[in-house]
């Protein structure tokens, strides 16, 4: 320990054996220090030389009340200051004491009690007290208002161990009373990582402070290895000595330490716990004794070695109160501040609080906050404000990560790659919100998405830069216009001079998965865009960047792609030639994708893509064209000789259902008549082919066609409503269920008769003519009488035909 012979001759204290006779003997610089011992000041000392007889009592006399009213007053100021700042300086070693007892005992209460409030407090405490007049502190709510916690892996201002070191030579040396000499370096700088990786309005982005986060829990960073148990900081006592003799004993014990730490052991311990308690009894002293520009540099020697022991909120304590410090120079401000941010980011990092509340990161971003308030100019703020954005990234508070992102001003190396990182974590949380139907203000926070990583792009572009996160930011702003139906301007951001793919083809390295993201959703937009030519030469990039598996990944595009276009052509008023032929050209090649040989399904898939069309179809060439593409398909499936009788049936009805909806009742009755060769008994089928001979005849209005909806066409086993109404009448006779054929019985029986009165009309003989009539008259009368039933929904039909038979 420096001898006390060393203490600077300027200091009036170091002088006192000259000038005062001590209370009580002073002991050996290696003798132990008795607790009750003092020093006494040179101003407890009375004046020893004698005064002329009477001197005092006349310059008593001599002074008015007026001069004592000055003096009292005077007096009174200065008493004030000094208790002022000893208040001050107490009330700072009860919130450090407080932050620890809350550290060991309960995590979630120091979240809870040393926020904002807490500092803005010790900033308020420390300039009135200790420093004058500062500007006063955001309160906790303002500073949630203009930016929220943050997230990254790296550790800032950290070294390996964890710990952020001290070097000695930033006190004072005991007896010179210096400036501040130099300080600790920061720490090196971290590497920006990236940040993390529908509602289709389009709306205004709004100020990004109008964006609410949601309450959600963090996520927290991946478990790192747990540090050393905090150690028990002992509560110092009384300080035994003026501040020059503390301070001589505490800076030896610190540089003890500091050799000592190198190969942790309970002596080091020892040592800290010692140093930590000496530093702490130097500000119990007075106000007065101790001088301005050592108050700084002991209180950040305190909150490094605090954070040595494991106490990371008490070392924040005196950290925050530097930065309120008017007397504090500005390199000690932005040591303490890089100092402090390390602390925290080591604690979030090793869970020093409870990570789903965040409290790290929110002390995180209030101290970037404050530094910009109290530390202007510090060098790595914009950095500081990038690693808390990553951490609240990667808690998933993407909101409170691009507020922070974006608070990183346009003059720092940082704001490209920041605003980059704030679209994209904009984007990540209309994501999450949709994933999680928590919708609130997606179309906003997707338009900040937008405007951040225009931005960005147009930073990056003039300064004729490219990155790999600058090409994933093109990517996510592509994706955006994709979702907002503005295909042209993804293609734009893909596939133009200065695209995505300009820039990979000038070198970019980027992944081979990255790369064939960007392909498919350049075959999105080209598709969305109606490029079909675009669409084919995408595809075949895209069979080369899937290699062995390109024929399956690209029947499942073709699907794609072939369902996007018809749902497209489904909504839309008509549907031109040219709009079936390039339907029918990614059918096609959706077919050659799958194989040599197409399944049944995917032959079906392509059928059953123009039946919703037909409808739709601008003429009738249009239409005969579906009718030839999709009749094709069904025909090469009926090829198919592994089909089961059931499927063959499904694929030939399909077929008749084709033909019908296409008007082609010829094609449709060939294709009923060779199935009811086989089975004639098909009723369903009978209907069909009833119903359709109706239709034609309806349309000829001639006998024979009204002849064939009665009778049939016999060749082809087609029995017409005559025969079909007798077999449906013998099954509903002969069934034990009175309901089962009972309305199709009817419904073969009024449209029989319908047929026999306009067959009558159109017949050439009056001998046909009445024979049709006397048949129809005599049939509804059976009806009319033996299969009369309470509610029966043919009735009015029936009374229909009996009114016309009169």
């Amino acid at each position: 320990m420096t001898s006390p012979s060393h203490v600077n001759s300027n200091d009036p204290s170091s002088n006192w054996k000259q000038r005062a006779k001590p209370v009580d003997a002073r002991p050996a610089a290696n003798a132990s220090i008795p607790e009750h011992w003092e020093s006494v000041d040179i101003k407890d000392i009375p004046d020893q030389q004698p005064s002329p007889q009477g001197g005092f009592k006349r310059l008593l006399a001599k002074i008015s009340w007026v001069e004592w009213s000055a003096l009292i007053v005077i007096l009174a100021v200065i008493i004030a200051a000094l208790t002022s700042k000893s208040l001050a300086q107490r009330k700072i070693q009860e919130i450090a004491d407080a932050a620890a007892r809350a550290q060991a005992e309960n995590p979630e209460s120091v979240d809870q009690q040393f926020g904002a409030g807490t500092f803005a407090e010790l900033g308020t405490a420390s300039s009135s007290g200790m420093a004058g007049s500062e500007p006063a502190l955001p309160s906790g709510k303002e500073v949630a208002n203009n930016v929220v916690s943050g997230t990254g892996g790296e550790s800032f201002a950290l070294g390996e161990s964890g710990s952020v070191d001290f070097a000695a030579s930033s006190l004072p040396k005991p007896g010179s009373l210096p400036k501040p000499g130099s300080l600790p370096k920061p720490g090196s700088l971290p590497k920006p990582g990236s940040a993390g990786k529908g509602i289709n309005a389009v709306v205004p982005a709004p100020p990004i402070g109008q964006i609410r986060a949601l309450n959600r829990p963090a996520t927290p960073p991946a478990k790192q290895p747990t540090p050393r148990a905090a150690l028990e900081i002992p509560t110092p006592g009384k300080a035994p000595f003026q501040f020059s003799r503390i301070y001589e004993t505490a800076y030896d014990t610190m540089q003890k330490y500091n050799a000592a730490k190198k190969n942790p052991s309970p002596e080091s311990d020892e040592l800290l716990l010692t140093a930590i308690t000496q530093f702490r009894q130097c500000l119990m002293r007075p106000a007065e004794e101790i001088p301005d520009n050592y108050r700084g540099q002991i209180l950040f020697t305190l909150a490094s070695l605090l954070n040595d022991a494991g106490h990371p909120y008490q070392a924040m304590v005196y950290v925050q109160t530097i930065l309120g410090l008017k007397e504090a120079d500005m390199k000690t401000k932005h040591a303490a501040g890089s100092l402090g941010f390390g602390v925290m980011q080591n604690a979030h990092t090793r869970h020093f609080g409870r990570p789903e509340r965040g409290g790290e990161l929110k002390r995180m971003t209030e101290l970037c906050d404050l530094i910009a308030q109290q530390a202007k100019g510090h060098p790595q703020l914009p950095t500081m404000r990038y690693a808390t954005a990553q951490r609240l990234d990667q808690a998933t508070w993407h909101v409170r990560a691009a507020k922070v992102y974006s608070r990183i001003p346009k003059t720092a190396p940082l704001y490209a790659q920041a605003q980059l990182a704030a679209g994209r974590a904009f984007w990540s949380e209309a994501a999450l919100r949709e994933s999680t139907n928590q919708t609130t203000q997606v179309p906003e926070i997707i338009s900040c998405a937008e405007r951040s990583l225009r931005t960005a792009v147009a930073a990056y572009q003039e300064k004729s830069e490219t990155s790999e996160t600058l090409l994933a930011g093109k990517m996510t702003l592509a994706q955006i216009y994709l979702r907002r139906d503005q295909a042209d301007k993804a293609i734009e951001l893909l596939d133009t001079k200065t695209g995505l793919l300009k820039d990979i083809a000038d070198g970019t390295k980027m992944s081979e998965a990255f790369v064939t993201a960007v392909q498919e959703m350049l075959l999105s937009a080209y598709h969305s865009s109606g490029q079909l030519n675009e669409v084919q030469a995408t595809l075949a990039e895209l069979e080369k960047q899937y290699g062995p598996e390109a024929t399956k990944k690209l029947a499942s595009r073709y699907k794609s792609l072939a369902s996007n276009l018809t749902t497209s052509l489904q909504s839309a008023p008509i549907v031109t030639l040219t709009d079936a032929k390039n339907l029918d050209r990614i059918l096609q090649e959706s077919l050659q994708s799958s194989g040599d040989r197409p399944s049944v399904q995917a032959l079906l898939r392509t059928a059953e893509a123009w039946l919703p069309l037909l409808s739709k179809a601008e003429d009738e060439a249009c239409r005969n064209f579906m009718f030839s593409q999709a009749d094709q398909a069904l025909g090469q499936a009926l090829k198919d000789k592994s089909l089961s009788e059931g499927e063959l049936l499904s694929l030939q009805l399909k077929r008749i259902d084709l033909a019908i909806n296409t008007g082609n009742t010829t094609e449709a009755l060939g294709s009923i008549g060779k199935l009811l060769q086989d089975n004639p008994n098909i009723i369903q089928l009978q209907l069909i082919a009833a119903k359709l001979l109706t239709d034609t005849a309806r349309k000829n209005q001639t006998f024979a066609d009204w002849s064939k909806a009665i009778n049939g066409i016999p060749d082809q086993s087609i029995w017409g409503w005559g025969r079909l109404n007798q077999s449906l009448t013998r099954l509903h006779l002969d069934s034990d269920d009175p309901d089962r054929y009972f309305e199709r019985m009817m419904q073969s029986a009024v449209s029989l008769n319908e047929c026999r009165l306009v067959a009558a009309g159109k017949a050439n003989d009056s001998q046909t003519q009445q024979k049709l009539v006397n048949d129809a008259r005599k049939h509804v009368k059976q009806l009319t009488s033996t299969l009369s039933r309470e509610g029966n929904p043919f009735a009015p039909e029936l009374k229909l035909l009996q009114e016309r038979l009169q």
